[in-house]
């Protein structure tokens, strides 16, 4: 898996994004391509990896080994003043071992954590969950028949203005891989969600997984490694929603790699990138300078 962090939105930014994501140990211009955030929420001892930070970039969730048994559980950090806070590890009702590892995200407002759990009681499988922030110690909000199913979903996103949700629904999921995805699309209605649809089959065209919604509400980034061009494994994707519908997905080729590259995280300015890199043999949060 690439951990790198990834976007593309505004353009006016891809050529320092690019050389971001194809040159994370060089130096640009006298300039690191990248620079990895400080201690905390890094520790140099420790891994952190795939960050999903919130649109207004002052609340970063991420996965972590700082754990009794160095397991991966997920973590939070918020930012004061300019500087990130000591992560906390959040409470055992988001972090369960029920949960599809890489299927966590943060609501517009960052108050609100979503997992992707196969606990009991759920509609199906693997169903979301919803958790408040700053508590979560409960078993969390299903989201109900309108999104979840008697299959599996997870990695659901909110556009800023709360009114339409998009997440996945694969056949197959365990805690660590999905497998015959499609995005769905869900619209809110009178505060409840309406019934979910799946998105075109341009978009879904056999194993479509982990929706990104940038902060325009339109612009759709997603990871399938059945699309075309491919450069191996999952790739990175994007499609655009316009008045006729959605565009044809488009290969971020200056962001795909050999590997399975999958996850993104943006925040609402477009000004930074933030992902992970190994620095000295472990993985460390980072951002774009």
């Amino acid at each position: 898996m690439t951990y790198l962090g990834k976007t593309l939105i505004p353009m006016n930014k891809i050529k320092r994004l690019v050389l971001f994501v194809m040159l994370p140990l060089a130096q640009v211009h006298g300039q690191p391509a990248y620079r990895v955030l400080p201690a905390p929420p890094n520790h140099p001892m420790l891994n952190a990896w795939q960050p999903y930070i919130s649109f207004d970039g002052a609340v970063i969730l991420f996965l972590s080994d700082n754990t009794e048994g160095k397991i991966p559980r997920l973590f939070i950090s918020t930012k004061a003043a300019g500087d990130w806070k000591d992560p906390a590890e959040l409470p055992k009702g988001m972090n369960s071992n029920t949960n599809f590892r890489d299927g966590f995200s943060l609501s517009p407002d960052a108050r609100t954590v979503y997992v992707s759990s196969s606990r009991p009681g759920t509609l199906g499988g693997y169903d979301i969950f919803g958790f408040q922030l700053p508590a979560g110690n409960d078993g969390g909000i299903n989201l109900g028949r309108s999104v979840n199913s008697a299959e599996n979903e997870a990695s659901t996103v909110i556009t800023p203005d709360g009114n339409t949700a998009y997440f996945m629904r694969c056949a197959s999921m365990n805690t660590n891989v999905c497998s015959s995805c499609r995005i769905m699309t869900t619209t809110k209605k009178s505060g409840n969600w309406e019934p979910a649809s799946e998105l075109p089959a341009s978009i879904n065209a056999g194993n479509s997984m982990f929706p990104r919604i940038l902060a325009d509400g339109n612009t759709l980034l997603f990871a399938s490694d059945r699309h075309q061009p491919s450069r191996g494994g999952s790739d990175l994707y994007m499609s655009t929603r316009t008045e006729s519908g959605w565009s044809n997905p488009v290969a971020l080729e200056f962001l795909n790699t050999e590997q399975d590259d999958a996850m993104v995280s943006v925040q609402s300015s477009g000004r930074n990138a933030t992902g992970a890199v190994n620095a000295g043999g472990r993985w460390q949060l980072a951002d774009t300078p």
